[in-house]
């Protein structure tokens, strides 16, 4: 049995050092030295410090490996090579396997398959033998499937050679139980663990037997609370010759000192007490930063600040270490943000999950998957290589238009909508009804469904996968859509590596299945997937290399560094929460290994421990500076809690002797330009430069160091733009045109009564829609809109009023008091057939509820035209429509400016007065006519009196009134004669001053038009003013602090 020596380190010891100092002058003198290390990471670092002190060594005097390199270095001295498999391969395997056994797990879900997966990894891990599992599940029970998984992997590895890293172990370890592998070397250094697994603890152990001496580095256990995690290294050996020695312990730093004073729950302050403050990057007196960040993006940004701040004030590049315990969320952004704030990424190597031609076959499986719904299907489309391959201009027409095709259920559906929408708007056209789009808007959106329509079949057609096929057809059939939408157009080198790493995957595939057998679409994307997952890409050799260190928290374990920042400390994330699986929960763990009179599985999911241990040890690896930092939002706007870790940080911070050394600060949601003092590029200066009033020195010094100056004068000018905009100053950026060319169109048209309340509803918005003609398309709704609406409505009275068509009151009282059920049912049926095709997009459910609320409004209508017969006033015009022109002087042009109207309903009394009438679906709709007319901006009723007054000027009228069609009653109304019950009178030059009033409104408007004044002032800002209530919010309400100059896209 070999001699064992256990050494004692300081967490906040540099154990590559330690190591090194202990074990080099034996190096020195020529023996052999075997290493076992927890990591890659770890291996390169104590690779660097020994070469460092001990120089050149002799071929195989050293040998550095993690556990998965010494289970192949046992298997191969017996001459057995395996090929390890990714957890991607084993899920494949593990997935062919169960579906031919599905017997084994019934009723299983397909997420089931990785909570089986892990497992399966457990019990490979548990430190028995093949046999020794069979022999303790010989009598079946809740694991009996699983060992059957192990034994298929069994098979698998010796009759294949393929193995996953967890077999692996386990086949060495058998190895080491049957046969005499001699391990060559005078010393074995075991090294970098805290805690070792159930085989792992067998491995190390008949290590330890086969060497002349072992050596194992362990933390040192002090009294401080996180050490209760870690089990004494002592009760992991079978050997009791050891001896046990202390390392000396590094001075302690301000960092370490922090650490100690957390989880004693000694301070008397409340986390709450502290309020942050304005994050200046400062480190000249504090060694540990506290930052709340609105966003993820904002947390890599200040990271990016940071380390540059660091190394300009002397610290080592390769001394400083960016960490974060999700990678999800992080890896990408600083792939994305370091380069951009020129810091390259050493190994910036990404999954081949993450790479464009990928991502686009992933989309793929996701139409299909959701039966070609529009979100999916124009996700994929905005992919470049797709837009290319089908044409960019007529791909950026199908996103626009397709929002107003309705909403698509299958890939059929796509050209039936698209069919649909064109009968739609032939409708539309052809009503002549006072929409709020141009007519030749409208038309222009005909002729593109024309050029699109072949188009959108070719790409459906090219998408569209089989929801069963074989694996070698599924295979080609990806390879093909490769071939389209990118390998095609990128044959350059950069991209040699990414085409190898493709067909790699798919030659692996092949390997692992039989070909020739059926499967679902859902199971290959998810087995591609899974393969693609979990293969790395790595990107150009010859990038440079800026040596920071960036990775996840548990490859730096035991790392030493100058600063470290940590990003993402939020709940949920660090402290880390893990779901107990729920195949096998722990409750029914216990259970299991209480029966078997062992412990067999331990338990899953969190340890709140070692998270806490974990985190500790972060405080100890950093030597002089640390950021902590964690966002206040998610992606998606959620909220995201602190982790409950910071509590102690700041309730440390909130004590005197500790104000100094721990800051607590944030960054407002409201910060896009950083703070002077915070600025570490040129980017950032050219920002800064326009943002604060600087004096003549400081600007000099700013312009000195800024090359750009062409870039320089264009953020000048943007800002000034929008600074005349934020103080509604008018000028040509805030709606007024500089230049007559409007003139010739603005009026070329007759202007209806809806174009003038949209003037004076915004001016702007009328300059976007009428002069400059940007489309905005209407998002589709399962349900008929309130235009539609409003234009079934509209069809079906004058379509009753028509089969009606009194010539006197007596007839119109004999037709109203008759029984009307089969007029009823014949203007319904005229509906269904004039508009049914046009609405083809609604369910028959939605349309057939339109329908009985159509006749549900008839009947109301009928009734209200019963109660009103006391008016004695006959119906005389239904949707009279009339065009007028009328005179306008301006700047020395006598213009003749076409208007245009058309009245929902006119009657007439019996004395020969008109009422005016119009409908509105819902009170909600209805307007005052002298309110809206004194506000400026609701006038129709009186424009219908102004415009028919134009015509016929010996008209008198006898009212006006609003018809409220849902509730089948009259709002809103002004009479001159006593018509209705409960209705005053007013004068007649009451109405005769609404009809001046609005002529001079009219001429009003018409003057600012012409005269190309588009003021920047909506009515009723906070109503109508928001994102998705305008079409052109982003166009008019650009703010200053919102102007970036970086583009988010990495590809």
């Amino acid at each position: 049995m070999a001699a064992v020596k256990i050494l004692y380190y300081s967490v906040s010891a540099d154990l590559s050092r330690d190591i090194t100092a202990t074990i080099s002058a034996e190096i020195q003198k020529g023996k052999k030295v075997n290493f076992l290390l927890p990591s890659a990471r770890y291996i390169f670092q104590l690779k660097e410090t020994l070469v460092a002190q001990v120089g050149s060594v002799m071929p195989g005097q050293l040998f550095f490996g993690n556990f998965l390199a010494w289970a192949k270095k046992i298997l191969e001295a017996e001459h057995r090579f395996y090929r390890i498999l990714g957890p991607g391969a084993e899920w494949i395997l593990l997935f062919d396997f169960l579906r031919k056994n599905h017997a084994l797990f019934k009723s299983l879900k397909p997420g089931a398959l990785t909570q089986i997966q892990k497992i399966v990894t457990e019990l490979q891990e548990s430190g028995w033998t093949g046999a020794e599992l069979n022999r303790l599940l010989q009598s079946g029970g809740d694991l009996a499937p699983y060992v059957d998984c192990v034994n298929y992997f069994l098979e698998i590895a010796r009759e294949k050679y393929l193995a996953s890293p967890a077999m692996a172990l386990m086949l060495a370890l058998e190895n080491l139980l049957t046969t005499s592998y001699a391990l060559t070397g005078e010393y074995l250094v075991i090294a970098g663990f805290y805690e070792f697994n159930p085989i792992q603890q067998k491995l190390v152990n008949h290590l330890i037997k086969r060497s002349e001496e072992a050596i194992i580095f362990y933390p040192e256990q002090t009294e401080h609370p996180v050490f209760q995690y870690i089990k004494p290294v002592v009760d992991n050996l079978e050997s009791k010759n050891y001896t046990e020695s202390v390392l000396p312990v590094p001075p302690a730093n301000t960092l370490s000192r922090i650490a100690d004073n957390l989880y004693h729950n000694k301070a008397s302050s409340s986390p709450d007490d502290l309020q942050p403050g304005e994050f200046l990057n400062d480190w000249s007196e504090t060694a540990l930063i506290l930052l709340r960040c609105p966003t993820r993006r904002q947390e890599v940004h200040a990271a990016v600040q940071t380390v540059k701040k660091w190394i300009a004030g002397g610290m080592q590049a390769d001394r400083i270490a960016v960490v974060y315990r999700d990678a999800s969320k992080y890896s990408r952004l600083i792939r994305l943000v370091f380069p951009a704030g020129g810091i390259p990424v050493e190994n910036n190597s990404r999954l081949l999950a993450e790479t464009v031609p990928l991502r686009i076959i992933s989309k793929i499986f996701d139409v299909n998957e959701r039966n070609f719904n529009r979100g999916s299907l124009i996700d994929l489309t905005r992919f470049e290589s797709v837009r290319r391959y089908y044409g960019e201009e007529l791909i950026q027409k199908f996103e626009y238009q397709s929002a107003s095709w309705g909403l698509s259920f299958d890939r059929e559906s796509w050209l039936r909508q698209l069919t649909q929408r064109r009968e739609y708007l032939r409708t539309f056209i052809q009503s002549e009804t006072e929409e709020l789009k141009e007519i030749g808007v409208l038309r222009q959106e005909l002729m593109e469904i024309d050029s699109l329509l072949p188009v959108l079949k070719q790409l459906i057609d090219d998408i569209s996968l089989p929801p069963e096929s074989y694996w070698c057809e599924y295979t080609e059939m990806v390879k093909k859509l490769l071939r389209m939408y990118w390998f095609a157009d990128n044959r350059n080198d950069s991209s040699a590596e990414l085409v190898d790493s493709v067909q790699q995957v798919f030659m692996q595939l092949n390997s692992l299945v039989a070909r020739r057998e059926r499967l679902s679409l859902r199971n290959f994307s998810m087995a591609l997937n899974n393969l693609v997952q979990n293969t790395v890409v790595s990107e150009e050799a010859s990038r440079q290399k800026s040596g920071i260190t960036i990775a996840d928290v548990m490859d730096v374990r035991g790392g030493h560094f100058d600063g470290i920042v940590l990003l993402g400390m939020a709940d949920g994330e660090f402290p880390a929460s893990r779901r107990e699986n729920p195949l096998l929960n722990n409750r029914r763990r216990r259970a299991l290994n209480q029966e078997l009179g062992r412990e067999l599985l331990q338990l899953s999911g969190s340890n709140i421990q070692e998270e806490k241990f974990l985190f500790y040890s972060l405080l100890h690896n950093a030597a002089e500076r640390m950021l902590i930092s964690f966002p206040q939002f998610d992606n998606d706007g959620r909220a995201v809690a602190m982790s409950p870790f910071l509590d102690d940080l700041l309730m440390l911070a909130n004590q005197p002797e500790w104000q100094a050394a721990i800051r607590y600060c944030s960054i407002s949601p409201a910060e896009i330009i950083p703070h002077i003092r915070r600025t570490v590029s040129r980017r950032d200066l050219l920002l800064n430069r326009w943002h604060f009033q600087w004096d003549r020195g400081t600007l000099d010094f700013i312009e000195r160091n800024i090359s750009d100056v062409k870039a320089l004068r264009e953020i000048g000018r943007r800002i000034d733009i929008e600074n005349q905009r934020r103080q509604n100053s008018p000028c040509r950026w805030n709606g007024r045109l500089t230049t007559n060319n409007h003139r010739r169109t603005c009026f070329a048209q007759p202007l209806s009564v809806t174009r003038l309340q949209q003037y004076a509803l915004c001016p702007f918005l009328y300059l976007c829609q009428y002069i400059w003609k940007i489309d905005a398309v209407d998002e589709p709704l399962a349900e008929v809109s309130a235009l539609s609406d409003g234009l079934l409505i509209h069809g079906l009275l004058e379509a009753f009023l028509k089969l009606a068509s009194p010539q006197n009151f007596d007839q119109w009282k004999q037709f109203i008091t008759a029984d009307l059920s089969g007029e009823i049912e014949e203007v319904l049926d005229h509906i269904e057939k004039k508009y049914r095709s046009a609405f083809a997009y609604l369910d028959k459910a939605v349309w057939n509820k339109k329908m009985a609320d159509l006749r549900r409004g008839l009947r109301l209508f009928i009734q209200r035209e019963i109660e009103a017969l006391e008016s004695e006033c006959t119906p005389a015009e239904f949707e009279y429509r009339l065009k007028f022109e009328i005179p306008l002087a301006i700047d020395d042009c006598q213009l003749s400016v076409p208007l245009q109207l058309k009245i929902d309903r006119i009657d007439r009394s019996k004395d020969g007065g008109l009422v005016i009438l119009e409908y509105k679906r819902s009170a909600k709709s209805v307007q005052d006519p002298r309110k809206g007319l004194d506000e400026g901006v609701y006038f129709q009723l009186p424009f219908y009196l102004y415009g028919y007054k134009e015509l016929c000027a010996n008209v008198r009228f006898a009212g006006i009134y609003t018809y409220i069609f849902n509730e089948g009653r009259v709002a809103k109304g002004l009479f001159t004669q006593p018509l209705l019950t409960g209705w005053k009178t007013v004068d007649y030059h009451n109405i005769e001053k609404l009809i001046t009033d609005t002529a001079e409104l009219v001429t009003t408007y018409l003057k600012r038009i012409f005269a190309g004044d588009f003021f920047l002032n909506p009515h009723d800002v906070k109503k109508r003013c928001q994102q998705g209530k305008c079409p052109y919010f982003d166009v008019c309400r650009i703010d200053t602090r919102q102007i970036e100059i970086m583009a988010d896209e990495e590809d």
